[in-house]
């Protein structure tokens, strides 16, 4: 059985993943960028990253990120990849700074840049290493860090809809599964999500209810499936 990356691991890929995007503008519209003659260019978030990294997460010291990852727990880890997911956009206009290699900038309060684009490259490039930490994580497509899926619950989450009113049953069934696959979940919360799913499909249909490729699976049974 193969073992995940450990948090190290996980910190210094993650590194080079946030210096590839940073690098290439996507923070640049929210974040600012560092210029050897401008000084600092603000983005839409003001003038200090770690004041809006504290405004959002409620947490000191994540940044310059760059530097602090090496220092950042899971928690922190997970926190500042779905902070960057929200603030992660594609530059469609970017001119690049030949000067000591100052690098790529853009103008941050025009709006020639992708969010949706530049959102769905950070999680295709995060995919493989989440995937691959610990027991297994993926980013959902609303910039959500959750977990693979517990062999454990996959039973209940196979089974079939209830006939009626399926959009509604849809929606609750999806809601219980975010709740218990959120990184920052507590056990009681857990608790509360297979509850809920217990009592959505007391009355079932047909229809299979997986949200994800790997959910159910343990990370070895993921490796298998794609050699096989």
């Amino acid at each position: 059985m193969a073992a995940g990356f450990d948090l190290d691991t996980m910190r210094k890929l993650f590194r080079e993943v946030f210096i590839y995007f940073e690098d290439e503008g996507y923070f640049q519209q929210a974040l600012g960028y560092d210029c050897v003659d401008a000084g600092f260019v603000a983005g839409k978030l003001g003038r200090s990253v770690e004041g809006a990294l504290l405004l959002a997460l409620r947490k000191p010291d994540l940044a310059p990120i760059r530097q602090r990852i090496a220092f950042y727990e899971e928690d922190d880890l997970f926190d500042v990849i779905e902070f960057l997911f929200d603030h992660c956009s594609k530059p469609l206009d970017r001119q690049y700074h030949n000067y000591d290699n100052c690098g790529w900038h853009t103008n941050p309060t025009t709006d020639t840049f992708d969010r949706l684009g530049g959102q769905a490259e950070y999680r295709e490039k995060l995919a493989p290493l989440l995937e691959a930490f610990g027991p297994g994580y993926e980013l959902s497509a609303v910039g959500e860090v959750l977990t693979l899926g517990d062999p454990g619950l996959a039973p209940l989450l196979a089974a079939p809809l209830p006939t009626a009113d399926k959009s509604n049953v849809s929606a609750r069934v999806e809601a219980a599964q975010v709740k218990f696959r959120r990184h920052r979940s507590t056990e009681s919360e857990r608790r509360d999500a297979v509850r809920d799913l217990a009592d959505v499909l007391g009355n079932c249909s047909t229809r299979p209810l997986f949200r994800s490729p790997g959910w159910g699976l343990t990370r070895s049974e993921r490796l298998d499936s794609r050699s096989g």
